[in-house]
Order: structure tokens, then sequence, then C-alpha cells
């Protein structure tokens, strides 16, 4: 089935965030799965070459000290709806 899901660029970051990471840029984004699939938001990001940080599934190879300083998946709710 297909998958939809909509995303805002609200910041983008590069540098030297912690030892070793020197090269390497991070978006904020704000996302919003229109389909609802599972691992929807994981799956897209992982795509286009962004995969959420500490994303052990759909992430590239760890970063050097990524899970010191995020020893989970970066991936927060802001709002819930039910139907």
């Amino acid at each position: 089935r297909k998958a939809c899901t909509s995303l805002l660029v609200k910041a983008c970051y590069s540098g030297d965030f912690t030892k070793g990471m020197q090269n390497e840029s991070f978006m904020f984004l704000e996302v919003q799965p229109v389909t609802g699939r599972t691992h929807q938001i994981r799956v897209h990001l992982a795509s286009l070459g962004r995969p959420l940080v500490s994303d052990p599934l759909y992430g590239s190879q760890p970063m050097l000290g990524e899970h010191k300083w995020c020893p989970r998946l970066f991936l927060h709710c802001s709002r819930i709806t039910l139907r």
C-alpha cells in the first residue's frame, strides 16, 4: 500500500556538536504521516538519506558518539489526535 508523509524543514544545523562529528548535519523537521503506516516516518526519512538520529533499524552506520548524546530514537510527538 502507498504511504504519504508531509515534511517541513524548521531548521538546519551543522558543525561540531560532539567529539568526532565535525562533518555531520542535522535537520529539525515537522513531519505528519498522512496515511499512518507502520514505521512510515522512519522509512521515508531513511529513503531520503536523512534517517532519524539513533535509528537502529533504518539508520545508517551509527555516527561516532551518537549514542552517547542521544541514546534513544530521536522522534517525538507534539500532538495526538484520536478519531
